[in-house]
């Protein structure tokens, strides 16, 4: 970070290979024009650096929310408008559940024998939650669901805000998921890093009625998907977070673990409170 220069430079490891860093940039400098991202002032493919605008504004390690209740209130104020952006920005289209598992399930498969070998107790806790998704979403396996744009990493800690808005840095994880992928993902990483005392069930159903309602009047089609596919886009963000985690992001055994913990908790904790309301 240079604040003097009004540049950040990112520079990557030797082991990144040279055509994703390529993607990356091009990219990159496609979402800085659309004031989603800051735009990118100079790069090198060869180099393995780019420069990016240096934001000014508070991050999210200070508007970070003391208190569920705050959380929510960042989610609808700020957050919320600027995921819509998201979802809308680019083209998005139906595929079915079957095909999209089919495009990761090796991968994770693979990625859970190595677990396996490295962490038999920690595997054993991946691979029967994996089991469950599979399970979960073989049964609906005809069904479509929509795939779009996606920043891959969405949550407070990504977010700037600035004078013209909130703005996201850290797009290594960019590409096409479903739906609601960025969505749950606010909300999840903020259990991950051990945010809130409550499961935030409550405050995650009612945030998709009102994404659903937010959605309509731009597109009528996702926003009845989500409506009627809610719990099936939340299975499916567990399934291509585990395929991100483990490939993409390449985190370790007990941060693979964390994440599986937190989604088997707000899954009984849902349950459970389903069963008595």
């Amino acid at each position: 970070m240079d604040p003097y220069s009004r540049v950040a430079t990112k520079i990557f490891y030797d082991d990144v290979d040279g055509e994703l860093i390529r993607k990356e940039i091009e990219q990159h400098r496609y979402i800085g024009q659309f004031d989603l991202a800051p735009p990118i002032k100079n790069w090198d493919v060869e180099g393995r650096w780019y420069q990016e605008e240096y934001l000014y504004g508070k991050t999210g390690y200070y508007f970070s929310p003391k208190s569920s209740r705050e959380f929510m209130e960042i989610y609808y104020k700020d957050v919320a408008p600027f995921l819509v952006r998201l979802m809308c920005f680019g083209d998005s289209h139906r595929i079915t559940i079957k095909h999209r598992m089919a495009a990761m399930d090796a991968e994770i498969r693979k990625q859970l024998d190595v677990l396996i070998e490295e962490s038999p107790e920690i595997a054993a806790s991946a691979t029967e939650f994996y089991d469950y998704l599979v399970r979960e979403l073989d049964a609906r396996g005809n069904d479509e669901i929509f795939l779009g744009f996606a920043h891959g990493d969405f949550h407070l800690f990504n977010m700037f805000r600035t004078a013209s808005g909130l703005k996201l840095i850290d797009w290594e994880g960019i590409g096409e998921q479903s739906l609601m992928y960025d969505f749950y993902n606010y909300f999840f990483s903020h259990l991950w890093l051990g945010r809130s005392k409550n499961s935030l069930k409550n405050e995650v159903e009612n945030a998709v009625r009102d994404m659903a309602s937010r959605l309509e009047s731009i597109n009528a089609d996702a926003a009845l998907s989500l409506s009627k596919k809610s719990n099936v886009y939340r299975m499916m963000y567990y399934f291509e977070r585990i395929y991100a985690i483990s490939t993409i992001f390449k985190s370790t055994p007990r941060s693979f673990l964390g994440w599986i913990n937190v989604y088997r908790k707000f899954e009984a904790d849902r349950q459970r409170l389903t069963a008595h309301g």
